[in-house]
């Protein structure tokens, strides 16, 4: 039994964090998911894709954080959609893969 516990606590563990990383502060509870990994699932599900598009320097997206992170009716809204969190220097490249300029 404790064997079981320890590993489990092994596995669960890095996962909790890569869901932390991909929030980014904007709500923990939201499935996250990788740009790549993103436009597969909203393929593959017929969802439409949620880009939340970010800098850590930017008045705006500094006032939206709180509100996003804390709130019940984005978390619920948010199972309608793939929901990707990335930071704006990440952007060119995604842009690059949807054939945006």
């Amino acid at each position: 039994m404790n064997i079981y516990l320890t590993f489990l606590t092994f596995i669960v563990s890095p996962v909790t964090t890569i869901a932390s990383e991909l929030a980014r502060g904007f709500n923990d509870n939201i499935n996250w998911v990788t740009f790549e990994d993103g436009k597969k699932l909203s393929h593959e599900q017929m969802k439409p894709l949620m880009l939340l598009i970010h800098k850590s320097w930017c008045g705006a997206c500094k006032a939206l954080k709180p509100q996003f992170a804390t709130s019940k009716e984005i978390e619920k809204l948010s199972q309608n959609f793939i929901m990707v969190n990335v930071l704006a220097q990440i952007i060119s490249y995604a842009s690059g893969l949807l054939g945006v300029r």
